[in-house]
């Protein structure tokens, strides 16, 4: 197979050209100027390089590139930089779009061009099944439309693929890919979707990898391609949660590394709490300095509750007990059950003149 990349030079056209021949795959690429290039890639003998603005190529040329090549890939995108952005060609990536689709329809084959677009996930799907945007999501974008040439390109790349290229094209099938940015960092885990499901203020992200490897899983996995032709599938990075584990609570007197007493009787108030409870997170490394012996706790121990202290203060408020979730090293309430630290690291510092509030930390 070989596939025509547009963009080369790119961000994202670099790291496509460099997966689809990590792949074996033969690359034809319009590019600017050749030594954008690496030495080692612009040396490798399946990388074709054709210099020239693609604007600039004519229609014979284009179906001569086209002839052999099964896929189109357009990486193309504005310079970020004041010229690129608000200077002319205006319509970069929309008339580089209709110069290979109009190319590839007058070629004489029994296949046909697959085509795939980046495109950005601030463009909706002219389909209709994205998300609703709210009126400062709709106002943002307008504006940002009207005033920036780049992002009504993309606009209008997508109307062109929806209203005249169609879904029924014999000659031309296409995908849309919709990253969320651009950032700069290493492949890691992704995943891919049908329709858009964040707002515009989201705190989503893709990786210039992970682009750049999805479009190249269009071009050379055929599930894939059948998977998602036609369509406008958004792109995101899958972030890694960090495991929070929330523990069962213990039944009473059911411990078995603390040993237990009573309740003790006492008309006083505990208003401060050790020092030990007040850091979050409390870590062995400081317990150590605390000289509290840690083989009792868990390997790195969350924000610790003191609820028999609080026990107390919060039954007679307005507003009852607060609800804690507690890690599994904190023995029960005597009074309600529910877990707390054990009393040689809660009964510290714990009278204060004039006060009556103890202080706990939420884990």
């Amino acid at each position: 197979m070989s596939v025509l990349v547009l963009g080369g030079t790119g961000r994202v056209g670099k790291q496509v050209i460099s997966q689809l021949l990590e792949r074996g795959v033969s690359v034809k690429a319009v590019v600017r100027s050749k030594s954008s290039f690496s030495p080692a890639l612009s040396t490798n003998n399946k990388l074709t390089i054709i210099e020239g603005s693609v604007l600039d190529v004519p229609e014979q040329q284009w179906r001569e590139l086209l002839q052999d090549c099964t896929h189109a890939i357009c990486a193309l995108g504005h310079v970020l930089n004041f010229k690129g952005v608000f200077g002319p060609p205006y319509r970069l990536v929309t008339d580089a779009a209709k110069a290979i689709c109009k190319s590839a329809a007058t070629l004489e084959r029994d296949f046909p061009l697959k085509f795939i677009m980046l495109n950005t996930l601030g463009v909706d799907s002219p389909l209709g099944n994205d998300i609703g945007r709210g009126i400062g999501e709709r106002m943002t974008l307008g504006f940002i439309g009207s005033v920036l040439p780049p992002f009504k390109d993309s606009l209008d790349c997508a109307k062109y693929f929806h209203r005249d290229v169609g879904y029924d094209n014999k000659k031309v099938e296409w995908v849309l890919v919709r990253p969320s940015n651009f950032v700069e960092s290493e492949l890691c885990e992704y995943e891919v979707l049908e329709t858009r499901k964040h707002s515009l203020f989201a705190k989503i992200q893709t990786t210039i990898p992970n682009i750049a490897h999805f479009m190249c899983d269009l071009a050379t996995k055929e599930d894939i391609w059948q998977k998602w032709k036609y369509q406008f599938p958004v792109i995101l990075d899958i972030k890694k949660k960090k495991n929070a584990q929330r523990l069962p609570k213990l039944p009473h007197n059911s411990h078995p590394n603390v040993s237990y007493t009573e309740k003790p009787q006492s008309n006083l108030k505990p208003n401060l709490l050790s020092p030990i409870a007040k850091q979050k997170p409390v870590s062995i490394q400081k317990l150590e300095q605390a000289k509290i012996e840690p083989t009792v706790f868990d390997e790195v121990i969350p924000s610790a509750i003191i609820h028999e202290v609080q026990h107390d203060i919060s039954a007679n408020s307005e507003n009852g007990p607060d609800e804690y979730s507690v890690p599994s090293f904190l023995m029960p309430c005597q009074s309600c059950g529910r877990t707390f630290m054990p009393e040689a690291l809660a009964y510290q510092n714990m009278f204060k003149s004039g006060q009556q509030e103890a202080q706990a930390i939420r884990y």
